[in-house]
């Protein structure tokens, strides 16, 4: 139950109709400028938005502390956006990355599917576009975290809810219980591994 309290407390809807989300965002683009634009528009959302002017020191923060958003310029110097993609959802896949591109060529936008990028945004961006992407990134992670705080806990206890369930003389249960959380645990395995385009 306090759970979904917890969530709840994530997501808070005004009476005006705005939502907004508590999360942390990581904008990085070679330009500063860029990151400061992006920084400023995703930060109106209520979000602790750290800014990064190349890849290498992003992925030093993300390994100290997961966002709940990464979103990335496809062509930086060094590691590209797509690189980041990539390296991103080795390391926690769970993690949404949105590409601001000026231009993404057709390989490279299949190859951005494939890898499990959230959304794809054109340059020159429009900002209710990249806000309405933001809301939604923040919110599937959330989500995403949920999801496995609750089933880790099932799992963390499924042999005790197995055991008091024959105990009580309801074996066929407790094995309907053990394959429903097994089956979870293996869409959980799909999801993260998911292509969205």
């Amino acid at each position: 139950m306090s759970d979904f309290g917890d969530f709840e407390r994530m997501i808070d809807v005004s009476a005006g109709g705005e939502t907004e989300l508590q999360g942390k965002v990581f904008v990085v683009d070679d330009e500063p400028e860029i990151v400061e634009i992006l920084s400023d528009l995703v930060g109106s959302l209520g979000y602790k938005v750290t800014g990064f002017t190349d890849s290498k020191s992003m992925l030093d923060a993300f390994r100290l502390g997961t966002p709940d958003l990464v979103l990335t310029d496809h062509k930086m110097p060094g590691t590209t956006g797509l690189e980041l993609l990539g390296l991103v959802r080795k390391i926690n896949p769970d993690v949404p990355v949105v590409m601001i591109s000026g231009y993404l060529d057709r390989k490279d936008l299949i190859q951005a599917i494939s890898e499990g990028v959230f959304a794809v945004i054109e340059k020159p961006f429009d900002s209710d576009r990249v806000l309405q992407v933001c809301k939604n990134a923040v919110a599937f992670s959330h989500a995403a975290k949920l999801l496995s705080r609750s089933l880790n806990l099932l799992l963390f206890h499924c042999d005790d809810i197995q055991s008091f369930l024959v105990s009580q003389g309801k074996g066929d249960l407790a094995h309907t219980v053990h394959a429903e959380i097994q089956y979870l645990a293996e869409q959980r395995r799909k999801l993260q591994n998911i292509e969205r385009g």
